[in-house]
């Protein structure tokens, strides 16, 4: 009987663990339009070490103007061909490559319109398109704050989209974040990510965008606008992509607006050599909210400055930057079909190993029948609350 009481109190401390486990699995990497806390750190279901992350220090690339003045300081990778629309809206392109430094010729001056018409048609009320998150570097993070540059699975970079998310929320927009982890940093990333990014169109949001952060000193994100103090924002465009025209008219829209309501807080545009999966959506964006030498607090703020403009731009919606991040009412997040179907997989096995404990254990039989039939009961209770058809997500 000792034997069986021992095993009992394993087997309830099993059944535990599996059943979150199991939930756990049931979620990640799904979205919702409801805030949450914040999700998983790793498939262990726990913050990976400060010790153990990997810190980015990559080169800096510079780019100089025809007159050799400092455009653009940044860690992504410029080559000939790139281009860049300045804070002023200044157009270059990168005509030469000389190790880290770009040198460029003038394309002119561009014209943005401060606002655009609404999307949304006019007529009949009805809740606009969901605006759509994700993030390909999940490890990205801000070292002042968290004391590395690169946080595997549970980068500050989830943090800066929440900023967005509950901000958009706040105002009725429907958002889909995704958590979902695309680790390791490495050049494998966009192809994980873009699996992410198609099961987000799936539910054919107005706008995609794809939340990152930088890697220059921090002087060069910091600014002050409407007397805050935050990390602006570089939009970056895939010109490796055929609707990089459609993707351009967008950023164009979002920085004309800015620029006539918070200057400042674009920094520029920039056409880097790749698609960044711009290729899905006529409205996806690359977003780098400051660098990794801001701290959270100042990405935090920009992140949001940034997200009070998309809703004007897209829907007509003015949208106050400092209003308070309330999320809606809290409630627990149902676990999904797949959740449940996990749970009673795991039912399954134990009630299995049950049964054999009694076989080998005929002593034992009474208390680990009294054990099976509790497990059967729960494993009943569970199929009944199991969501029917098309009711997961």
């Amino acid at each position: 009987m000792r034997a069986a009481s021992r095993w009992a109190s394993r087997l309830a401390k099993a059944l535990a663990a599996a059943a979150a486990v199991a939930c756990g699995l049931g979620l990640q990497g799904h979205t919702d339009g409801h805030a949450r806390a914040a999700p998983p750190a790793n498939p262990s279901g726990h913050r990976a070490p400060l010790q153990a992350a990997r810190d980015e220090r990559p080169g800096l690339y510079r780019m100089l103007s025809p007159q050799g003045q400092e455009l653009l300081v940044t860690g992504i990778p410029l080559q000939v061909g790139d281009r860049f629309l300045a804070p002023d809206n200044q157009f270059y392109q990168v005509v030469r490559v000389d190790r880290d430094v770009a040198y460029t010729r003038s394309l002119g001056r561009r014209t943005l319109t401060s606002s655009v018409p609404s999307l949304m048609a006019a007529g009949p009320a009805r809740p606009p398109s969901p605006l759509a998150l994700y993030h390909t570097h999940s490890d990205e993070a801000y070292l002042p704050t968290s004391g590395a540059t690169n946080v595997p699975w549970n980068g500050d970079i989830f943090q800066v989209g929440r900023a967005m998310s509950l901000l958009w929320r706040r105002v009725g927009v429907p958002v889909l974040h995704s958590y979902r982890r695309h680790d390791p940093h490495d050049g494998e990333a966009y192809l994980r990510s873009r699996r992410t990014a198609v099961q987000l169109l799936r539910r054919r949001p107005a706008a995609l965008f794809d939340v990152h952060r930088d890697t220059p000193p921090a002087w060069v994100y910091r600014r002050v606008v409407d007397g805050q103090r935050l990390a602006s924002v570089l939009l970056v465009i895939g010109r490796q992509n055929p609707t990089m025209w459609a993707n351009e008219a967008f950023a164009f829209s979002i920085k004309g607006y800015a620029d006539g309501v918070y200057p400042a807080l674009i920094r520029g545009i920039l056409y880097a050599a790749a698609d960044y999966n711009q290729d899905l959506h006529p409205r996806s964006l690359l977003v780098e909210v400051g660098s990794t030498y801001n701290s959270l607090d100042e990405a935090l703020v920009g992140a949001r400055f940034f997200a009070a403009v998309v809703p004007a731009v897209l829907f007509g919606v003015r949208v106050d930057p400092r209003m308070p991040p309330v999320p809606p009412q809290n409630r627990q997040a149902a676990p999904s079909r797949r959740g449940w179907q996990g749970v009673l997989a795991v039912l399954s096995v134990l009630v299995a190993g049950a049964s054999l404990f009694v076989l080998a254990n005929e002593r034992a039989y009474e208390a680990a029948g009294r054990l099976g039939l509790r497990l059967r009961r729960l494993a009943g209770e569970l199929a009944r609350r199991l969501p029917g058809r098309g009711g997961g997500r």
